[in-house]
């Protein structure tokens, strides 16, 4: 038996944080994307940057870093993880430690069923 109403509480929890930071990050990326090609179009209004080659590299640069900040974004988007929010509850929260992330491990062998349920309701 698992804890499906506390996972179910920490999931209503954690999928507005996650699209937020989504977004977010979305928003930056997209950002410094339109920020680099900017740039580099102002370098050729100003007669810096005469090859044309330079619009290929310029393109490759914001795709380079709109690749770093999604990778960002994926290693931050694991620490939303229901571990991580059961945790934060509990040292904020005022819940006890292993209060809730306890209820997230497969119980031990031996645990009664009824005891388990009563936990992951309360």
């Amino acid at each position: 038996m698992t804890a499906i109403a506390t996972v179910q509480a920490l999931e209503r929890l954690a999928r507005p944080l996650r699209m937020q930071s989504r977004a977010g990050w979305a928003a930056g990326a997209l950002g410094l994307a339109a920020l680099m090609l900017g740039c580099v179009a102002w370098l050729a209004r100003l007669n810096v940057l005469t090859a044309p080659w330079w619009v290929l590299a310029a393109w490759a640069l914001a795709l380079l870093a709109l690749a770093v900040v999604i990778a960002l974004a994926l290693r931050h988007d694991a620490g939303i993880g229901l571990r991580s929010i059961a945790r934060r509850l509990e040292e904020h929260g005022g819940w006890r430690e292993g209060a809730i992330s306890t209820l997230l491990d497969p119980p031990a062998p031996g645990t009664s069923d009824a005891l388990l349920g009563l936990a992951d309701q309360r």
